[in-house]
């Protein structure tokens, strides 16, 4: 090519280029990306719910997400239970090219953000595949991942990135990728590109006002024991733990008992000042695992089927064995809850409810918009410590007095953490008019 007077040898170019190109992408190209993408697009379903009637956790409206096919034979997806809500009204999937059907949820976990969906049989597509997870080994730092779900609606597509870290943060442990996760992206995959594995589920991301490639999911080896204990038909909720721990983060092992309750469902023989060290499932001869995080122990925990664990405990420089008794959480879908005048109340356990909630008042879950409890300043959170002077510690008998209010006003003492004159704490008395009152939880 002629070029003024100057001449530009295009075939070099050319050659320098094309050389440079087919030595750099196959390398790109052989984390696998490609073929765990496809193979995903088999497994990975599109999830829409409504919730109605939310927990304190959840929010009312109708939700999208990104779920995956684990069981075909049962018609088990696992999802993020944000997505799902934690009390649904209904739950649809759709896997690729296919319509909505609609699921039941089977089991919404306590700790994990972490909802196992069912889907009849018949609606599963023939070339639906179950995905593969690697519950035993955690990915590495630097590991190729891809994140695959429908973020901002560009349904079944990926993002990749590599795994950036293994953290425990906000009172779970986390996969951190910069694989991109956006909304849409919740309750999807984490893949391994390497082996095309599930190695997370997809499920939060720092908001990128504050930071771009920091998202997490939750690492297979948490949630894997659920899956166990729900194909051996054993209930999969977490335990109870009864006391406060904090990780001893100059030696990065061992888990401090901060404080231990009395007047919990269960107790344990811990003392403030212990280091628990490991747990098994049996005193003697038995595996002990050495958990790093408060995660972990729920984790191991979680995998025993005893009533009772022992903890290997550093007390004062010496090791013990404790015997600790093992009582499973309450099952989330088998929560009742009571709505009246937009308001959502249910009980709601705490293990520091002896210092809170000693009165077992019953908790205010959610308040709809312009309804008359919002009208009258009744907030999520606020603790129900009286109606009318009378207090009610169960959402039926609860119900049997509203009934008998239906269409008048009543007196609302609540009991709200806001500091106030010489206080940490603030009782408010609100007028309410009773309305549509019914007890609603999911039905499975």
């Amino acid at each position: 090519m002629h070029y003024g007077n100057r001449y530009i040898p295009i075939n070099i170019i050319v050659w320098v280029v094309v050389p440079f190109l087919h030595s750099a992408f196959p390398a790109i190209a052989q984390d696998g990306a490609g073929p765990s993408f496809q193979a995903a697009t088999k497994f990975t379903v599109k999830v829409k719910s409504v919730v109605k009637h939310p927990s304190v956790q959840d929010r009312r409206g109708i939700f999208t997400g990104a779920g995956f096919l684990v069981d075909k034979g049962r018609g088990w997806i696992l999802t993020n239970a944000h997505v799902t809500g934690r009390n649904p009204s209904e739950i649809k999937v759709k896997f690729k090219d296919q319509k909505y059907v609609e699921v039941n949820p089977i089991y919404i976990d306590g700790y994990l953000d972490f909802s196992l969906l069912q889907v009849s049989q018949e609606k599963i597509p023939e070339a639906a595949k179950e995905a593969k997870i690697n519950c035993d080994t955690p990915p590495d730092v630097g590991d190729a991942v891809g994140a695959f779900g429908h973020p901002f609606g560009l349904d079944f597509t990926g993002s990749r990135g590599i795994v950036s870290g293994l953290q425990f943060k906000w009172l779970r442990n986390w996969v951190q990728t910069d694989a991109a996760i956006n909304k849409g992206n919740s309750g999807g995959p984490l893949l391994s590109l390497a082996t095309g594995q599930v190695v997370g589920i997809n499920t939060s991301t720092i908001s990128k006002k504050v930071g771009e490639g920091i998202g997490f999911a939750i690492p297979a080896k948490d949630f894997c024991p659920i899956l166990e204990r729900a194909k051996k038909g054993l209930d999969p909720s977490p335990v109870l733990i009864p006391v406060e721990l904090s990780l001893d983060f100059e030696e990065d092992k061992g888990l401090n008992v901060m404080r231990s309750y009395g007047k919990t469902p269960v107790t344990w023989d811990l003392k403030e000042g212990d280091k628990i060290l490991g747990v098994s499932g049996q005193k003697k001869a038995g595996t002990v695992n050495k958990p790093k995080t408060p995660g972990d122990l729920i984790t191991e925990l979680r995998k025993i089927s005893r009533t009772h664990a022992f903890l290997t405990v550093d007390r004062g420089g010496k090791e013990q064995t404790i015997k600790v008794a093992l009582k499973r959480r309450p099952k989330l879908l088998e929560k009742e809850y009571l709505s009246f005048s937009g308001i959502i109340v249910a009980p709601r356990d705490f293990r520091d409810d002896e210092i809170n909630n000693p009165d077992k008042y019953l908790l205010i879950h959610d308040v709809k918009g312009r309804s008359e409890g919002a009208i009258a300043g009744v907030q999520g959170y606020d603790l129900l410590a009286s109606v009318d002077g009378k207090q009610f510690t169960s959402v039926s008998t609860l119900k049997d007095y509203l009934l008998k209010k239906d269409g008048e006003k009543v007196r609302i003492n609540l009991y709200r953490r806001s500091y106030s004159y010489s206080s940490r704490s603030t009782y408010l008395l609100k007028e309410v008019r009773v309305s549509e009152i019914r007890i609603v939880r999911k039905q499975i």
